[in-house]
């Protein structure tokens, strides 16, 4: 195919994509086309990343087409991970070499080092297919996995400790604004819409957090009177800010500053707005973000579990079933019980209630 053919005979979309492939393939840059639905695209490598062209689907709906070497799946942005895998080639050989040495390994340390391989390169796919298959393997430890990912846990806890948008992706629900509420946290370009004189919305955000700023951008004209109510941990709600506390406005965006109560749930009350005749409505909301620190649920996680204990002591369920009427004795001067937590969990706290005279 050539631009010459194609101004003579024309050629759709397979014809342009695969031009353009070969276009790329003369100047040594690389690129090969891609299947979509009913349609040929094609790929190319531009700055450091594959890049789509002639695209009707996006990635989520292309592969790469027959006779192009691909690398964990034909699903076309695989080329994108495996592109990121190779950006440290030295620990991405590692992981693989780590890889194979899984396949000789004892099926029971299969696990341990296939997410050791994942640690040196999150990207290697076909370290977390094989991974799949290694903790499904009936010997494996609980004690080893648990071990494997409880640091992981912790780090993730220590990453919800910074401050960011905690309303992305909640639910906005409101009758006003209806369907269109969601798209009030999707941080994009289409806006939530109500055509009432007044309104409210109300975002549950989850878990209890800490508000340090609330910000939104409308599209059409300002919002002249609100007031925001934040609920607390024991479900009240409370007028926190009025459209008098805004600290500042500007580009369509308004700040209001934050507040101390732990919050779990936002509504904001729309008193008047302004018309917009393009829309007709009189409240335009193209994001609302809640920039603060969404904390955890704190709870029992023994409570209920099944429990062992030596033998010879008393009703070891009675350790954990969240009240203080009966006390369990061990009976022995080497007493011990051990809870089964089911799952993973990072412990804030341990508490012992000792019954009177017997603490140690």
């Amino acid at each position: 195919i050539n631009l010459k053919s194609i101004h003579e005979i024309g050629g759709v979309c397979g014809a342009i994509s695969y031009f353009i492939v070969g276009f790329c393939h003369a100047y040594g840059v690389p690129a090969t086309g891609v299947g979509q639905p009913g349609h040929s695209a094609y790929m190319w490598y531009k700055n450091g990343t594959w890049e789509l062209g002639n695209t009707i689907k996006g990635w989520g709906l292309s592969t790469v087409h027959v006779r192009t070497q691909y690398t964990w799946n034909k699903r076309a942005y695989y080329f994108l991970v495996m592109n990121e895998a190779q950006k440290n080639l030295k620990q991405y050989r590692l992981s693989e070499k780590m890889r194979i040495a899984s396949m000789l390994a004892n099926p029971e340390d299969r696990f341990q080092i296939l997410e050791d391989a994942t640690t040196e390169c999150h990207n290697n796919i076909a370290v977390w297919m094989d991974l799949e298959g290694a903790i499904k393997e009936p010997n494996l430890e609980k004690t080893t996995v648990q071990n494997a990912l409880l640091p992981v846990v912790l780090a993730q806890r220590e990453k919800d400790k910074d401050v960011f948008d905690i309303a992305v992706g909640k639910v906005a629900t409101s009758e006003c604004f209806g369907d269109t509420a969601v798209k009030m946290t999707l941080d994009g370009k289409s806006a939530a819409y109500c055509d009432k004189e007044t309104g409210d919305f109300e975002l549950d955000l989850e878990k209890p957090s800490t508000v340090n700023e609330v910000m939104f951008q409308v599209k059409g004209g300002p919002i002249i009177e609100y007031d925001v109510y934040a609920m607390s941990e024991e479900g009240n709600y409370v007028l926190v800010k009025t459209q008098d506390d805004e600290r500042r406005s500007k580009n369509r965006w308004s700040y209001l500053d934050g507040w101390d109560m732990k919050t779990i749930k936002i509504k904001v009350d729309l008193k008047k707005g302004t018309f917009y005749k393009k829309k007709s409505s009189y409240f335009s909301i193209r994001n609302f973000k809640v920039i603060g620190l969404a904390h955890d649920i704190l709870d029992d996680v023994s409570k209920g579990k099944p429990v062992t204990a030596n033998p010879g002591s008393s009703d070891p369920a009675s350790l954990v079933d969240a009240t203080s009427s009966i006390s369990w004795n061990g009976n022995s001067e080497n007493s011990w019980f051990e809870i089964d937590l089911k799952n993973i969990c990072a412990l804030d706290d341990i508490e012992l209630l000792w019954a009177d005279g017997a603490r140690p």
